[in-house]
């Protein structure tokens, strides 16, 4: 049974990550995003923009012999009142 427990959350996008989710650029991360707890809530990243167009398609695929992912999204439950 799985129990669904409203709380706050944060978000972050990496791209080109190696080595368990870590960017090869820190630059390419977003900034952590923070939401309060309810469902139906949408966001945007308009001052991060990742631009595919600097990668060749086999740098955008994913190997799991390199253990490489072109875009992880991290999700972090945080409890109390999110600070």
């Amino acid at each position: 049974m799985i129990h669904l427990i409203d709380c706050y959350l944060k978000l972050i996008v990496y791209f080109i990550c190696f080595n368990r989710y870590r960017s090869k650029d820190p630059k390419l991360n977003s900034e952590a995003l923070r939401f309060k707890s309810g469902a139906n809530q949408q966001f945007t990243m308009s001052e991060h923009i990742f631009d595919p167009s600097q990668y060749s398609e086999s740098e955008l695929q994913f190997d799991s012999e390199k253990e490489f992912l072109p875009v992880v999204i991290f999700c972090h439950a945080i409890e109390g009142d999110g600070k």
